[in-house]
């Protein structure tokens, strides 16, 4: 072969595959927009109204509008782009263990070429818990909500006065026929028992957990802790690696607060607490800061579960405090706590808070759990024997659910010195919208109470 034709054909074939570039490069110019994926917390789909669909496109596209996005169930969305990213804003939260189908009309902006994105998500179940005790002694039985395919129990072989769960990890107080209580966690795969505050004289009490900041948290009084006695005092604890030495919640002194009730608010990162004195009190130890005083409150009834709120009782009304500001620094609440406040009602104890205008509420009777929003009252649930009694009554971290205590008219008491309860109890999970019943367990003190 002579120079030139080589010359030649090399000339070709780098032509051919210059070519060939060409055209694919103004193949790929002109595909329409591809997804290259979806970044969202499952967490947040069940319990927050604000989650976040980030979708993650191959190229830049045109600014969405209300009509180019299709969500199934029909829930309020918002959205906003930014060149190859769509972000879509759920405004309600998502039934547990439930679809969400979504189809999303978007643009190429360099070529105007138009394709429909679709895509369902799977908003994940919860984990629900309850305590027996019987012959068998005292067992923590638990199941996926929904699905109940996921059956699990501890045998404590311990007396449970109190538990809660965070994740996996079961906490108790556990106590003995001598009289000493002790704080304790069922933790790994194989529920191994490790003290964490070891067997003492006293009370411990008011055990809760905060999922989101991973913090533990009781009341201990008379119990023997660091070489002192504890007098009704909150310790806290870190639980996100091991479970850290407790935390005692202080005033501005250094003194221990005597402390009567306490919930987790803002995601773990405060507590608010009432004192023995009715007095209302944010803290947030673990960020450094001085508590911060909300005025008198009789009663602390729990955090509402749409806002976050605190729900009180102050000179026999039930409020909402807001605390995020306060939380982040923003605010200060002044001496009589009035700052961020919005009521509820009068007070009622038998009164469960779901969120917005929902609630829940006993019958007089005790027979029938009734609904209640601003359009009304109606019956929501009664227990299928007539003469058995509704407990306990709790909603789910995001309200959508409601845990209710039904106790038989044969059940007995377990005579337990400190927080009895009866044998012979069952726990049904009803949809707090339409009372259908999802699940029923044996037990009682369903771990969102």
């Amino acid at each position: 072969m002579s120079a030139n034709t080589f010359l030649l054909r090399t000339i070709g074939l780098c032509t051919a595959v210059a070519l060939v570039a060409a055209g694919l490069a103004a193949a790929s110019t002109l595909q329409p927009p591809r997804l290259n994926g979806i970044e969202y917390s499952g967490a947040a789909l069940i319990e927050s109204g604000d989650a976040r669909l980030v979708f993650r496109l191959n190229q830049s596209v045109e600014e969405l509008n209300p009509a180019d996005v299709s969500v199934k169930p029909e829930l309020p969305v918002t959205t906003t782009t930014d060149g190859a990213t769509v972000t879509v804003r759920l405004g309600a939260r998502l039934d547990y263990r439930s679809e969400l189908r979504l189809k999303l009309r978007v643009v190429s902006r360099a070529t105007g070429i138009a394709t429909e994105i679709e895509e369902t998500l799977r908003a994940p179940d919860i984990r629900v818990r309850t305590l027996v005790r019987d012959d068998r002694g005292d067992r923590i039985i638990s199941n996926d909500l929904v699905s109940g395919s996921a059956p699990a129990e501890i045998n404590t072989q311990r007396r449970v006065q109190e538990y809660a769960a965070l994740g996996d990890r079961i906490f108790t107080v556990v106590d003995s026929r001598g009289g000493t209580v002790e704080f304790g966690e069922f933790g790994g795969t194989d529920r191994v028992y490790t003290p964490l505050i070891p067997a003492s004289n006293g009370q411990l009490g008011q055990l809760r957990t905060d999922e989101t900041g991973q913090f533990v948290g009781l009341v201990a009084d008379g119990v023997e802790l660091a070489g002192r006695t504890t007098a009704s005092e909150l310790l806290l604890m870190d639980a996100r690696s091991g479970v850290a030495p407790p935390m005692t919640v202080s005033g501005a002194n250094s003194r221990p607060f005597a402390v009567a009730d306490w919930r987790f608010v803002s995601g773990g990162l405060a507590v608010v607490l009432r004192t023995t004195a009715d007095e209302l009190w944010l803290a947030a130890p673990s960020l450094g800061r001085d508590a911060v005083p909300l005025g008198q409150a009789q009663q602390i009834v729990g955090v509402l579960p749409d806002t976050g709120e605190a729900v009180v009782v102050r000179r026999g009304e039930t409020v909402a405090l807001d605390v995020s500001e306060l939380v982040a620094g923003g605010a200060r609440a002044d001496a009589t706590g009035t700052s961020a406040e919005r009521l509820l009602g009068t007070r009622d104890p038998d009164r469960t808070h779901l969120g917005g205008d929902a609630s829940v509420v006993r019958s007089a009777d005790g027979h029938r759990l009734l609904a209640e929003h601003v359009s009304g009252a109606a019956e929501l649930f009664a227990p299928a024997g007539a003469a058995s009694r509704i407990g306990a009554v709790c909603a789910s971290p995001n309200g959508a659910v409601i845990a209710v205590e039904v106790i038989s008219v044969d059940a007995v008491s377990d005579r337990r010195p400190v927080r009895p309860a009866f044998q012979g109890t069952t726990t049904a999970y009803l949809d707090a919208r339409t009372g259908t019943q999802l699940r029923s367990t044996i037990g009682f003190d369903p771990d969102w109470c």
